[in-house]
């Protein structure tokens, strides 16, 4: 008696199928300006049916979202003690393992920068950054708080997109160095 292969859980299935989506979407946005790309487009293009990428995705943004969503999770994945601003160590060491995660998806920050999106980016790194806390945040006042969050959101922002956008990139250990000197300033 033949036996049935187990089925995958349906969320692998979904991530799967959205991946798929994603990768159409990166490669159209590699060949041609994204405001002219569409829903129809990126169903063609990964070759599943525009019903089925609309269940997974309302509009292209969503797409866009979605792939951020999962840079920022394999981030959250690697960070480093329990705050990633509580001493100048956990600082370094997250800063390097957001770096290794951007170079990790360089492919999709340049194509962000080159195509105007990466305000998209920075939306979701102020909405990470509101969610820092620990001892950094503790006993501070709020509107001090709001001001360090925004220049940490903003700082990463503009470092990741020009990193990311060069040829030839410094190395993630050369750009925490650089940070460190920075923050001494």
């Amino acid at each position: 008696m033949e036996q049935l292969k187990p089925r995958r859980p349906r969320q692998n299935q979904i991530d799967q199928t959205r991946g798929w989506v994603a990768e159409a979407l990166l490669l159209l946005m590699e060949e041609r300006s994204y405001v002219t790309i569409t829903l129809t487009d990126v169903a063609a293009r990964s070759g599943i049916a525009r019903q089925t990428l609309h269940r997974h995705f309302a509009q292209l943004d969503d797409v866009l979202l979605w792939v951020m969503d999962h840079t920022f999770e394999e981030f959250l994945a690697g960070l480093h003690g329990r705050s990633a601003l509580d001493s100048p160590a956990a600082v370094e060491a997250n800063l390097l393992s957001a770096l290794e995660v951007c170079a990790h998806n360089r492919r999709f920050l340049r194509l962000l920068h080159r195509h105007g999106l990466s305000h998209l980016f920075l939306q979701k790194i102020e909405a990470f950054a509101a969610h820092l806390g620990g001892d950094w945040a503790a006993n501070r006042d709020p509107n001090e708080h709001r001001y360090r969050l925004a220049w940490f959101a903003g700082g990463f922002h503009h470092l990741v997109m020009n990193w990311s956008s060069e040829e030839h990139p410094w190395p993630q250990e050369r750009l925490v160095r650089l940070v460190r000197g920075l923050a001494a300033f």
